[in-house]
């Protein structure tokens, strides 16, 4: 959430595994790959072409909490996959913490609210943290299984009117409050309460969007000539992250990595990668859109997720960005057997595992995705001849394949041929591509003593 441009609170602004039952044509008289018919691969995914190797997503709908209907929006996602945002209740939305295991609970509110409630940031212990409406205004909360949600009061000379936007394992929480010195960022902190951090200088507006567990904190400020995307630290304080080759400037700075790394938008309406190093880089546009995108997350691996903004039709397109691949739109990496969610609106966060966390307009909530690789039936990163009696094991014994790859969702990386239909089809098309120019990693080929013979 961006508690710059919402400064007068939140608001306006049978189980299916993995979220999707596909179609698995079971084998039950096929011994051996001679007798299984030559089927020509066909490489299709939604949007794009895709090979064994390639890199795609599944879909997991996170749902809604009781009462509310695909308007899920999730906010933050941890390392363990557990995800934090608000959905929609009567009369109003609240905070919710969805977990892999236990779906999706909510968080309430403070006392005297009137279900208005939004978690904003999920650390690696399941804490929450974020922004309710209380009995006279909206105040930054942290909420744990243990405490239930607390209010974190605000700033001193402020008047009951604060908003947390990120936190960190240690349950330090940010955001901003206002102030005797007017609208302030604050870092909250267990043992010492709530501290205003400050301005640029020669400004008197600031907002904390984001923290890590080295207390490094991001947000933006008002300097004396502009708002700028600033970077807080203990030992430094507040400052500006600098300029673009260019000239353009960051306007502000959405979320942080461990190692320092910062997403966000510039000045020029581009998604931008601060490094301490090598300072800030645009990331560019999707094909066809206009200069208009933000940067709202970052895992430590560099992959920076957010949405470009067509000005011509007024929609948002979900992107993922790497050094490797540049942006690219996560429509163009669904897989087939979840073309229906498509178009993705917004990417709104993104762990090391790869997990993206968004909203979609296909399915009119919110999403997780989940990667995976195309062809790598046994999950060791590489594809390889071995996949073969993999990808045969599930097609055989659905069963034997779930214990002996529990942690391998194979439905969909079986799906090679990427037609929706985990079948002989697939099999053949995994032979067919080891045969010809075999993939060990994404962008990587086998020896040629490790190429499958061909009958």
């Amino acid at each position: 959430m961006n508690g710059w441009c919402r400064a007068f609170g939140p608001g306006a602004t049978d189980q299916v595994a993995r979220g999707k039952v596909m179609r698995v044509h079971f084998v039950s008289c096929c011994v051996g790959l001679a007798c299984c018919l030559p089927m020509p691969g066909i490489y299709r995914t939604y949007g794009q072409d895709a090979l064994p190797g390639d890199v795609l997503y599944f879909v997991t709908d996170l749902g809604d909490l009781p009462g509310g209907y695909e308007c899920c929006y999730p906010l933050d996602i941890n390392e363990l996959g557990q995800v934090t945002g608000r959905s929609c209740v009567d009369p109003s939305f609240e905070a919710f913490l969805w977990d892999p295991v236990d779906g999706m609970i909510g968080l309430g509110d403070l006392p005297g609210g009137a279900y208005q409630s939004e978690g904003e940031g999920v650390n690696n212990g399941g804490h929450v943290g974020g922004t309710s409406r209380g009995e006279i205004a909206y105040e930054a909360f942290l909420w744990t299984p243990e405490t239930g949600m607390v209010g974190l009061g605000d700033l001193p000379g402020g008047t009951y009117y604060s908003e947390g936007h990120g936190i960190n394992d240690h349950d330090q929480v940010v955001g901003f409050s206002r102030s005797d010195a007017g609208q302030e960022a604050f870092l909250w902190d267990p043992n010492d309460g709530m501290v205003g951090l400050g301005f640029l200088p020669g400004g008197g507006v600031s907002v904390a969007n984001d923290i890590n567990n080295a207390t490094q904190v991001v947000g933006s400020s008002c300097s004396a000539e502009r708002l700028e995307a600033f970077i807080w630290d203990p030992v430094n304080g507040m400052r500006g992250l600098g300029t673009m080759p260019g000239g353009h400037y960051g306007l502000d700075a959405y979320a942080i990595n461990e190692l320092g790394q910062v997403a966000g938008t510039a000045s020029n309406s581009e998604a931008f990668l601060w490094d301490p190093v090598d300072g800030m880089i645009g990331l560019g546009v999707l094909p066809g859109r206009l200069p208009v995108a933000y940067g709202r997350g970052v895992n430590n691996l560099e992959q920076v997720v957010g949405w470009n903004l067509d000005l011509y039709t007024g929609a948002n397109d979900a992107f993922i960005w790497d050094r490797a691949h540049g942006m690219r739109d996560l429509d163009d990496l669904l897989a087939a057997g979840d073309a229906e969610y498509a178009p993705l609106r917004y990417a709104t966060g993104i762990n090391d595992a790869g997990q993206v966390i968004g909203k979609s307009l296909g399915a009119g909530g919110g999403i997780l995705l989940d990667p995976f690789v195309v062809g790598d039936m046994n999950c060791d990163d590489v594809v390889d001849e071995d996949d073969i009696g993999a990808l045969l094991l599930i097609l055989l014994d659905p069963e034997e394949y779930a214990q002996t790859y529990p942690d391998c969702p194979g439905e969909w990386a079986g799906d090679v041929n990427q037609d929706a239909v985990l079948d002989l089809h697939d099999l053949h098309a995994l032979r067919d591509f080891l045969g010809s120019a075999p993939s060990a990693q994404p962008g990587h080929y086998l020896p040629p003593e490790h190429i499958l013979p061909m009958p």
